[in-house]
């Protein structure tokens, strides 16, 4: 994922880290970056920061078990906060199939990068439950202040 925010910082958002795409972990990281825009083009700065690192397993149980990682970052200039999609892909029996296959939205304010304070999953209003996308989520736009 990659979220412009203010102060010309682009956040780039991080699925996997590892030795290999074969041995790898899967993670919640953003890296800032940041940018000019010089006659038009984009120039980035060479100040690289790792200000996010977050574990999902820390909420396994909420998740249904499920081991998620960041699919999609997106700022929500309404409330200075970024929204996180996490997803996950399961094999069972060497197949992957429609119930193997998900996603959860997190918030996540901006002041808490620093913090390193734990992303907030979305809650159904129904029954307090994380709201959970029956498909591999791969983005999420906010259209207005009361409407993502």
């Amino acid at each position: 994922g990659l979220a412009a925010i203010p102060g010309n910082q682009l956040l780039l958002g991080i699925r996997e880290f590892g030795e290999s795409y074969k041995v790898f972990n899967y993670a919640i990281i953003i890296i800032s970056v940041s940018y000019d825009i010089v006659n038009g083009e984009l120039l980035l700065s060479d100040d690289y920061q790792l200000i996010y690192n977050y574990c999902p397993t820390e909420k396994l149980t909420e998740l249904g078990g499920f081991t998620v990682a960041l699919s999609s970052i997106e700022y929500d200039r309404y409330h200075d906060r970024l929204y996180l999609l996490t997803s996950y892909e399961e094999e069972s029996d060497g197949e992957v199939t429609d119930e193997d296959i998900g996603a959860f939205l997190w918030l996540l304010p901006i002041n808490n990068l620093n913090t390193k304070k734990a992303p907030e999953l979305v809650l159904k209003r129904s029954d307090s439950t994380p709201l959970m996308f029956a498909h591999k989520g791969e983005g999420v736009t906010v259209i207005n202040k009361k409407r993502v």
